[in-house]
């Protein structure tokens, strides 16, 4: 059976304030073409691609946004089980209970973990500006990082661990082979979803033998419906929980 082939376009055309918007068409991650349209009028497709071995199955369309927030109750699956050669990177800016408090509670977590201990790649964010990266079987420290403000960190299945390019953790590495999926905006423990997510996050990615195996970005589907979207398989990965995440300014807008 041949596999489908799915494309994509960027952006829709029709805002009322511009009079002419810019199209990418992307194929397997890459553009594909690029065309224009007026506000108000009918897109126009650009020539129907082909690939050997696949059938062209249509376009998906989705609107990049700047950030996918979260309120604590949200959280959704990468389908990716990390190994020994797992890196991950994101750009995130974490954000205060409702009542404003800096009451040390959770306030972003990702990743997975097998028990307390065992097997663990995870991080944790806490609203009383902490940080703690939790790995293999070591016990953890924290260290100071801001909140409402964003921060790029860099995780490594070897035990490193990176925040706004500063050296924050280094163990020795250890085997965190597991078979549960990293979880974002919630960590998985043993199969089960665990703690909160309330922050902004503007991109995620993981990296297996330093090859990019997702790429997610914040977007609106075609439903106006906010979630995130893996540019390597062409696929919306949505809200695994309860509530909705609230979408970020739209780009360029």
């Amino acid at each position: 059976m041949k596999k489908f082939l799915i494309l994509l376009s960027m952006l829709f055309c029709g805002t009322a304030y511009a009079q002419t918007e810019t199209l990418n068409w992307y194929m397997d991650g890459n553009v594909y073409a690029t065309t224009t349209c007026e506000s108000g009028n009918d897109i126009l497709l650009p020539t129907t691609p082909t690939k050997r071995g696949y059938t062209f199955k249509g376009w998906l369309s989705y609107t990049p946004i700047e950030y996918l927030e979260g309120t604590g109750t949200q959280w959704f699956d990468t389908g990716y089980k990390p190994n020994s050669n797992t890196r991950i990177e994101y750009d995130l800016m974490i954000s205060k209970a409702d009542n404003g408090i800096d009451d040390g509670t959770t306030s972003f977590e990702m990743g997975s973990r097998v028990a307390y201990h065992n097997k663990v790649f995870c991080s944790m964010f806490y609203t009383n500006s902490r940080f703690r990266f939790m790995y293999g079987s070591n016990d953890f420290s924290d260290r100071d990082i801001s909140i409402n403000t964003k921060h790029s960190i860099i995780m490594y299945s070897s035990g490193r661990c990176y925040v706004d390019g500063i050296l924050q953790y280094n163990y020795n590495q250890e085997n965190i082979d597991n078979n549960f999926n990293i979880y974002v905006f919630k960590y998985n423990n043993g199969g089960t979803p665990v703690g909160g997510g309330r922050g902004k996050l503007y991109y995620f990615k993981i990296y297996d033998n330093d090859v990019l195996v997702r790429d997610f970005i914040p977007v609106i589907d075609n439903n106006e419906i906010p979630c995130m979207f893996d540019k390597v398989e062409s696929k919306f990965y949505y809200n695994a929980g309860t509530g909705q995440f609230i979408a970020g300014p739209v780009i360029g807008e």
